[in-house]
């Protein structure tokens, strides 16, 4: 009975909202308890991806080349780093290694591809974390050597870096009106309560771009609706959770005329305790107590839950009662089981 109290607690689990995509490969959509109903379309006009450098300078593999000394001070949007190269760390792999495992990394890996061409291997930089936000910059004027030519700056017009993949934000248009920007493929809350999770890019019509307008599906709708399973499902696992603690307080306080008197099945290990009693008492109290949501008062029969004779509960999963409720005021359950202070968990 703790258990589900805990876990009911914590998730809203008497008010969810059920969320669909019409085309989860494109668009994926979950809701929480604040979500509101309607339905939505999505136009993904953008993926969110992370930036990639790649210097133009072949770099000898062999661990006894020097490439260079200095200091090398690498930015990943507003966090940087300064790697010092010396003549114990200036071959290609040491140098690889210094700016993957830095403790001050600001966010980026390095990669040798080797690209079969006579001299050796290209380095590649790239950013962990999608977004604009999160563009690289390398300063090598404190370098001698090859590494010097690592140096990159957006705008920089003699640099020997090459931009693989620029950095760049996510961009959907909601109801073919609201344009809206992530650094990543998640979107969170710009509809209150739902978390949009972009998987590619939706199609265009008559943009010229033929990339885009060959893609079949043009947007993709998304639903949120009251997800009555799930709050019937709750409304059952409190009952079962209730009911299973009556049968083992019945059982443990019982007693059993019919055996003899030395049997010691005879009576339960609280029988007559005055605790038990007073604890069942109480919950069977509250069962019956009446919780104000929104200046009215409601019970648990209002939501198809009724006390039967032997203290247990039953709920009527069918009833018009929880129906009527669920489709005409929904929030209304999940504020009576969950509001802050007040509700009935409380």
């Amino acid at each position: 009975m703790q258990s589900m109290l805990e876990k009911f607690g914590k998730n809203d689990a008497f008010a969810s909202q059920k969320a669909t995509s019409d085309n989860s490969d494109y668009v994926s959509v979950k809701a929480d308890a604040k979500a509101k109903n309607g339905t939505y379309t999505i136009n993904v006009e953008q993926m969110a991806q992370s930036h990639k450098l790649m210097g133009q300078e072949l770099f000898s593999g062999d661990p006894e080349a020097s490439l260079g000394s200095g200091e090398m001070v690498i930015k990943v949007g507003d966090k940087s780093m300064t790697l010092n190269i010396t003549e114990d760390n200036d071959d290609l792999s040491s140098i690889v290694d210094a700016i993957n495992n830095a403790e001050d990394n600001p966010g980026l890996t390095a990669t040798v591809i080797n690209t079969g061409e006579e001299g050796g291997s290209k380095i590649v930089f790239s950013s962990k974390d999608t977004g604009v936000e999160n563009k690289i910059e390398i300063d090598t004027s404190g370098m001698t050597g090859q590494l010097a030519s690592l140096a990159y700056k957006e705008g920089m017009s003699d640099s020997k870096v090459d931009q693989m993949q620029e950095a760049q934000d996510a961009r959907i248009k909601i109801d073919n009106f609201t344009t809206v920007t992530s650094s990543t493929n998640t979107f969170e809350d710009v509809i209150e309560g739902v978390t949009l999770d972009l998987k590619k890019l939706t199609g265009t019509s008559g943009s010229g771009n033929a990339e885009t307008d060959d893609i079949d599906v043009k947007s993709v709708k998304i639903t949120i609706e009251n997800d009555e399973k799930s709050t019937k499902d709750s409304l059952k696992s409190f009952v079962d959770a209730y009911n299973g603690l009556i049968a083992t307080t019945d059982k443990l306080t019982g007693f059993d005329p019919d055996k003899e008197p030395d049997d010691p099945n005879r009576a339960g290990a609280l029988n007559g305790d005055s605790l038990t009693r007073s604890v069942l008492s109480q919950m069977r109290g509250l069962m019956n107590e009446p919780i104000e949501v929104n200046g009215k008062m409601y019970q648990l029969s209002d939501f198809g839950i009724s006390v039967q004779r032997d203290g247990t509960l039953e709920l009527e999963e069918d009833s018009d009662k929880l129906d009527d409720i669920i489709s005409e005021n929904f929030n209304v359950i999940g504020q009576f089981f969950g509001q802050e202070d007040t509700g009935f968990f409380g």
